[in-house]
């Protein structure tokens, strides 16, 4: 545990992950390729978040239509483009 928590890599006792903590900090190549981890890593982050907020704004536009409208749940399903059977159960109270 010593070691992750170490900020600099010459106070990293394991001589492996020392210089490999090295190479990604202290060296051009090594510092190119964390900046390329790290953007990769937010990009699978913001494509997730996305996809997880589309959801919600659909589950709950789903849940405006079925609560203010007399639409048939296959249209209200068709609309938001969700399953028909997500649609049933937040009609029923659930929710997917």
């Amino acid at each position: 545990m010593h070691d992750f928590a170490c900020t600099q890599a010459r106070d990293i006792l394991n001589p492996v992950l020392r210089e490999r903590v090295r190479y990604l900090k202290e060296s051009e190549g090594g510092n190119a390729e964390m900046c390329e981890l790290v953007e990769e890593y937010a990009e699978k982050r913001a494509k997730r978040y996305a996809e997880e907020r589309e959801m919600q704004v659909k589950m709950r536009t789903a849940k405006n239509c079925i609560d203010n409208t007399n639409l048939p749940l296959e249209d209200i399903a068709k609309c938001v483009e969700l399953p028909l059977a997500t649609v049933e159960e937040l009609a029923r109270g659930r929710t997917a």
